[in-house]
């Protein structure tokens, strides 16, 4: 009987550390490189210890300025003119489309270069000719029309200088009717406007009237007395 109690407190005492081990806390985990020694312990957080979730409403991104682009002067783009009998036509379309357009005309043996525009919506026809430097060739650049020889700048709406060596001498206007998708306008008056516009001034020309330059001026006479001629 004393031999079974003294195998009973040796198997109790054989016991008693691997129940201690049991109950000791494990051991945090540590993943990774890092130093076991400076490893915190994660403990759970509650629902109620989280902080505060603040959602923003998503911001709507601000329309930008688009920037200021001045136009360009629009260069006369060449148009197609057909003649027949005493009629000249341009397609309307093509002055449409270019909206600064270009035609030449063969009248009288003399070869007239004129312009078809549009500002506001509004066509003129004019004389494209500048005597003094010898141009014909316009640019339109908003309401004003610029001689790309001088510079010379010209009222669209009314064809009179406004600044510029060449403003003496404004671009006439010539009459034209539209149908049928054409611009037609006479020979006589493309005439008219073109050696209106040659001639200084805003004075129309009267008829039969000789522009300058047609024919050679007539020589001085000589008023010196004849001792000395």
């Amino acid at each position: 009987m004393r031999r079974a109690h003294g195998l009973f407190v040796l198997v109790l005492l054989a016991t008693l550390p691997v129940l201690a081990a049991c109950a000791a806390p494990a051991d945090p985990v540590v993943t990774g490189d890092a130093d076991p020694s400076r490893a915190a312990i994660l403990e759970p957080v509650t629902g109620a210890e989280l902080p505060p979730t603040i959602v923003t409403p998503t911001e709507e991104p601000v329309a930008r300025e688009e920037p200021d682009v001045t136009s360009a002067p629009i260069i006369g783009v060449p148009l197609e003119a057909v003649r027949d009998g005493d009629i000249v036509t341009v397609p309307l379309a093509a002055i449409e489309g270019a909206a600064n357009g270009e035609f030449s005309v063969t009248l009288e043996d003399r070869l007239l270069d004129f312009m078809a525009y549009l500002v506001d919506g509004e066509l003129f026809v004019r004389a494209a000719a500048c005597p003094p430097c010898d141009s014909r060739v316009y640019a339109l650049d908003g309401d004003e029309l610029i001689c790309e020889a001088c510079a010379t700048r010209f009222d669209a709406w009314t064809g009179e200088g406004i600044d510029g060596a060449c403003i003496d001498y404004p671009k006439a206007e010539v009459a034209y009717e539209v149908g049928g998708g054409l611009v037609s306008m006479t020979t006589a008056d493309l005439v008219t406007a073109w050696d209106e516009t040659l001639a200084p001034g805003t004075i129309p020309l009267e008829p039969n009237v000789i522009v300058a330059g047609d024919l050679e001026e007539d020589e001085e006479e000589d008023s010196r007395p004849s001792c000395c001629r």
